[in-house]
């Protein structure tokens, strides 16, 4: 529903914005550092993507094969549904899909916190 408000091509174009890329950073490091998992940004934004998800995603691996409840807590925070990923490939895989849908969904907030804010100022 929320994910209407932004199409595809904003979500591409924002990806290569500065700013955005930082505050889906902090989106991303405030989100998991709730949970106790700390991740550090650079600040680099040609390579943000791939630094938090070189970051993220051996946390996500350990974390769906050890069956571990927290990334269910993780998932439910951050607005990810868990259902979405009970597939029967391999824990990479999976975990890797978890990863990216993450990094996708922080982004997608932080689009849409952004709409509202300019829809309000209007």
């Amino acid at each position: 529903m929320i994910r209407h408000l932004v199409s595809i091509q904003q979500i591409e174009k924002a990806k290569r914005e500065e700013k955005i890329i930082h505050m889906t950073a902090a989106q991303v490091m405030k989100d998991f550092a709730q949970f106790g998992v700390h991740l550090h940004f650079s600040g680099e934004t040609t390579r943000a993507y791939e630094e938090l998800f070189d970051q993220l995603l051996p946390v996500i691996r350990r974390m769906t094969i050890s069956g571990n409840r927290k990334l269910q807590a993780i998932l439910y925070q951050i607005d990810v549904n868990p259902g979405k990923h009970s597939t029967s490939k391999e824990k990479t895989d999976e975990a890797e899909h978890i990863t990216q849908t993450i990094l996708e969904r922080e982004l997608v907030k932080v689009l849409t916190r952004m709409y509202f804010s300019e829809k309000s100022q209007e």
